[in-house]
């Protein structure tokens, strides 16, 4: 991905333009992974468990100076990013196990759904 600013990371290639806000949420995300496992470490969570994490997160943030708070936003937005994959990986095998359910597509196949992410 082509960033719209000066910082460049591995994972940039020319299909699609990332705002910043998109680059640091995605660096985030892959912080977050190198840090925790990844999907397997994800996919042992409750999606249930999710909310309280973004929430632990979002606490931290009133008692940061307002400085900080956008790099906190940044922790949050990437794990809301990362309830989403879980769901996702957990729809998806829930529909393999069902092939009756009613799944977006997209979902089932693990088709990108939008280019930038």
């Amino acid at each position: 991905m082509t960033r719209v600013n000066a910082h460049q990371t591995a994972q940039d290639a020319p299909a699609a333009m990332l705002t910043i806000a998109e680059c640091d949420i995605r660096d985030e995300r892959a912080r977050q992974d190198a840090q925790w496992g990844g999907p397997t470490y994800d996919d042992q969570q409750r999606l249930s468990d999710f909310p309280f994490y973004i929430a632990d997160q979002c606490e931290k943030m009133t008692r940061e100076k307002a400085a900080e708070h956008r790099s906190r936003i940044v922790k949050i937005a990437a794990l809301v990013v990362d309830t989403l994959e879980s769901y996702d990986r957990e729809a998806r095998m829930v529909a393999q196990q069902s092939p009756s359910g009613n799944m977006n597509l997209r979902i089932l196949t693990g088709e990108p759904i939008c280019p930038k992410f």
